[in-house]
């Protein structure tokens, strides 16, 4: 069944939140989304950053952190 996950962009000083979140089966598949909507939004010019500095946070429907990746660079 499943699962509604939210995705954060993360760094030191700064949040971006996703707002509607994304529906998955596991962590794997909303990883694997998040990722292609982070290229999606790179290859249109709308996200421009060194992902170095950042880091993919996932969290659950009610906000806990469920897994925390660095962004890889083919992202």
């Amino acid at each position: 069944m499943a699962e509604r996950f939210f995705i954060y962009l993360v760094n030191i000083s700064a949040k971006i939140a996703g707002e509607h979140g994304i529906d998955a089966d596991d962590i794997g598949q909303a990883y694997c989304e998040a990722l292609g909507t982070l290229r999606e939004l790179r290859s249109q010019g709308h996200l421009v950053f060194d992902q170095s500095e950042w880091r993919l946070e996932i969290r659950n429907s009610v906000g806990e952190l469920v897994q925390s990746y660095d962004i890889p660079d083919y992202a």
